[in-house]
């Protein structure tokens, strides 16, 4: 790979007296529109120069999920996060190029779907990354970032470029800040990554040949930490298979709520006080009402009222 080239020079610059235009950020992929009334998220840094991201830790179950079989949709992440709508996805992710829909980023633009940034494929490795790499095996938490397109839903990314001086671990921090607000904003009740075969190793798919080990465990820890509850790893095509019998049973263990209906397939909403029963906030939490973060003996969530 030839090193980055750099700027050229000589080019004139605007009339005397006049100030040129402000810096600012780059925009997604060429041909995507740029993010639309964004909030910038605060790159923060102390004396010692590290992120200042919030690292309060969620308390819902993690789920490590092996065992895709291509031909067997019922395991295809779409289908999932499709009948699981109170869990959330998180799909493997470039660092820059953030809208293509293969392997299991064909979730991406669903309400409950969330990117985990695992590298750039080769070709885009100049975009990419603000050093000159070679081989996929000298990427490392400490690799510097040229261009990251942060992804926080279907129609919003937020650009950081070179000039913010970010790692690839600072990347994979603020990729975990936003999937946390996005499971305290929806209550989601769990969250479910690919795995490696039988281990809570998270799966690396179509970036097999374009990323290091490194970043595998970079990206394992990171979401090992997510919950204050550990990743479990379960087979996905046994949980496929055990669905049909008893799915009460399998929503209690697996922590996964398929979206409740009734005969009519109208949303069946739970009746508190807290809660919306209808309009477009239906099963959403009322202002002053908050989840404790226990269970009742039938495994509902606790609601208490927020104090003054």
């Amino acid at each position: 790979m030839p090193p980055i080239p750099k700027k050229r020079s000589g080019k004139p610059g605007p009339p005397p007296g006049k100030p040129g235009p402000p810096p600012g950020k780059p925009g997604p992929s060429p041909g995507k529109p740029g993010p639309q009334n964004l909030t910038r998220y605060e790159v923060k840094k102390n004396r010692n120069n590290k992120l200042n991201i919030p690292s309060e830790k969620l308390d819902i179950p993690v789920y490590a999920y092996y065992g895709f079989n291509r031909n067997n949709d019922k395991t295809h992440y779409k289908k999932l996060a499709l009948q699981y709508p109170n869990t959330l996805f998180i799909f493997n992710d470039g660092i820059t190029f953030v809208d293509g829909k293969a392997g299991n980023a064909e979730i991406r633009g669903m309400p409950n779907a969330m990117p985990i940034p695992l590298g750039a494929y080769t070709q885009d490795w100049q975009h990419s990354y603000a050093e000159n790499i070679t081989n996929k095996d000298i990427i490392n938490p400490n690799t510097r970032i040229k261009l990251y397109n942060a992804y926080i839903s279907a129609n919003q990314v937020e650009p950081y470029n070179e000039s913010d001086n970010l790692t690839f671990e600072n990347i994979v921090d603020i990729a975990i800040y936003y999937i946390k607000e996005k499971c305290r904003k929806n209550n989601f009740n769990s969250i479910f990554y690919s795995s490696e075969k039988e281990s809570n190793q998270i799966g690396l798919g179509l970036f097999q040949r374009h990323t290091s080990q490194n970043i595998v465990d970079l990206v394992t820890s990171k979401l090992s930490n997510i919950s204050v509850q550990s990743p479990s790893v379960v087979n996905l095509v046994e949980f496929v298979q055990s669905q049909t019998p008893d799915e009460a049973k399998l929503t209690r263990q697996y922590a996964l709520a398929p979206q409740n209906t009734t005969k009519g397939g109208s949303k069946k909403v739970r009746k508190h006080q807290g809660i919306y029963q209808r309009g477009q906030n239906k099963g959403k939490l009322k202002p002053g009402f908050k989840y404790s973060g226990k269970k009742t003996k039938t495994g509902l969530k606790i609601i208490v009222k927020v104090k003054k």
